[in-house]
């Protein structure tokens, strides 16, 4: 969990990934990028279906980061 943590804050994280980040740039769902194993958990993510946009209020729950959770 530690190295999956300094990963996202390495300034260059998105470079990596195909999944991960604003958007995604993968071709297709098995489209994976050098870190295979983080671009699975942020594929999993993206593909969830009950989440919520970066700032938006659910069920008096409010996401204050930037990106979806």
């Amino acid at each position: 969990m530690e190295n999956f943590i300094r990963f996202f804050r390495s300034p260059r994280a998105e470079d990596c990934t195909k999944w991960c980040g604003a958007g995604d740039r993968a071709k297709h769902d098995d489209h994976l990028g050098f870190h295979e194993d983080t671009d699975r958990c942020c594929r999993a993510h993206d593909k969830y279906d009950d989440v919520m946009a970066g700032g938006e209020t659910k069920n008096n729950l409010t996401n204050k980061s930037p990106f979806k959770a």
